[in-house]
């Protein structure tokens, strides 16, 4: 029988509201800022609701920052791009020859700008889009494209696109690559953009709040759009600690399912959802009572926080009034194709850094039997820590983190 290869995280990078790097982003997360403002990218008064949390325009002017990320053609594959550097760096990995290493994408809107304003020209002008520079560039595989050039990876790769759990599949789907022996390291994660045709079709299905976003809260009235990205290195166990990595958290198991009830509401029972966070877990060979905390996906909308604490309510029963459950949604908006992927990383910073942050502006009250962190952070040694996501479509998905100290150490040789 083949012996089981076991995944690690050994790097984490993000660019989030906050601005760029994970300490940025953990220091929103800790001290309770939420980066909601008024939408500068584009005209949004035409719309019921005017708040996203945007990515500082610093970030996207940056002459430095635009030629690390090798200059892309649009945004969202900037952010992916500042991230991946930093979870190479953070790696011990950034002057590495990468051509072994694969690498897993997850996006929603990535290249929807750069799609935008050449409909626009197109229709204006009315001229072949031939003649427009960088017109590749508005296919959503760009962003995977360019990474794999940027980095010179010529492991496996490939492009997922489950509308909001993009980015936990890419995590699940790299970590599947490694276990099964096709890689020893890949990145996964990904970046994505607020774009008007997001933030239009969002308002239209009445998901876009015209308040705080409030998860799990009684008065929730929707999210606000966020942006960025969420890179995450992930290693062969083995291969890790022979080069001596830090190791952040061990990847122990992936899930996913559909709900198969709508094109864009959770389901009334929160049975689909629901299995996919059994999926993961049975994958993980871990019981439930033993997850101490979860990542939600939190949207903060009527259908998804019901739908989401009827599935808890049912995967983790009497256990889950000793859990920790929270949202950083009301923090950094809901990032779509990058939400996964920058929960995940805030999961794995749980682990380490021994702390949950709270989740903003709700009273937690939808279902007192969910234990969702409100008010301030708690300090909380966390094991294993589950961070899910669901999309449109029924999309579900779950990955299970578990703490370093769970890794066994390497059986040393026997002396003499």
């Amino acid at each position: 029988m083949a012996k089981v290869r076991r995944v690690v995280c050994t790097g984490l990078g993000a660019v989030s509201c906050f601005g760029v790097g994970i300490e940025e982003f953990w220091r929103g997360l800790c001290s309770n800022r939420s980066g909601k403002g008024l939408i500068g990218g584009f005209d949004a008064s035409p719309y019921r609701s005017n708040f996203a949390a945007e990515v500082p325009q610093e970030v996207r002017n940056s002459q430095e920052l635009q030629a690390l990320a090798g200059r892309p053609a649009e945004s969202a594959t900037l952010f992916a791009s500042i991230a991946a550097h930093e979870a190479f760096r953070d790696a011990g990995l950034h002057d590495a020859v990468k051509s072994d290493f694969g690498c897993v994408v997850g996006t929603l809107s990535s290249s929807a700008h750069l799609f935008e304003r050449y409909g626009r020209l197109f229709a204006a002008a009315n001229t072949d889009l031939s003649q427009y520079p960088d017109v590749d560039a508005c296919t959503i595989s760009y962003q995977l494209e360019h990474l794999v050039r940027h980095f010179q990876m010529e492991g496996p790769s490939t492009l997922i696109s489950t509308s909001c759990s993009s980015s936990t599949d890419a995590i699940g789907y790299a970590a599947d690559f490694i276990r099964n022996g096709n890689a020893d390291v890949m990145l996964a994660g990904g970046g994505d953009i607020l774009s008007e045709t997001a933030h239009a079709g969002f308002n239209s299905v009445f998901s876009i709040t015209t308040d705080d976003s409030k998860s799990f809260d009684t008065q929730r009235s929707g999210f606000f759009i966020g942006e960025g990205a969420g890179m995450l290195v992930l290693e062969e166990l083995e291969h890790a600690l022979a080069r001596e990595a830090h190791i952040y958290a061990e990847v122990l198991g992936y899930g996913l399912s559909n709900a198969a009830y709508h094109l864009t509401a959770t389901s009334r029972d929160g049975v689909g959802e629901a299995l996919a966070i059994e999926r993961c877990l049975a994958d993980a060979g871990v019981d439930a009572a033993d997850v101490q905390y979860v990542n939600a996906h939190g949207t903060g909308t009527k259908h998804n926080d019901i739908s989401e604490a009827k599935a808890l309510n049912r995967v983790f029963g009497e256990s889950l009034g000793g859990m920790a459950i929270t949202s950083i949604k009301a923090n950094i908006g809901h990032c779509m194709g990058a939400a996964g992927a920058l929960e995940a990383i805030a999961t794995i910073k749980c682990i380490a850094d021994r702390f949950i942050p709270a989740t903003l502006n709700s009273a937690g009250d939808i279902d007192p039997v969910v234990p969702l962190v409100v008010g301030n952070g708690i300090e909380r040694v966390v094991r294993h820590g589950l961070s899910q996501s669901f999309g449109f479509g029924g999309a579900s998905s779950a990955v299970l983190f578990g703490a370093p100290d769970l890794i066994a150490s390497p059986p040393q040789p026997e002396t003499v």
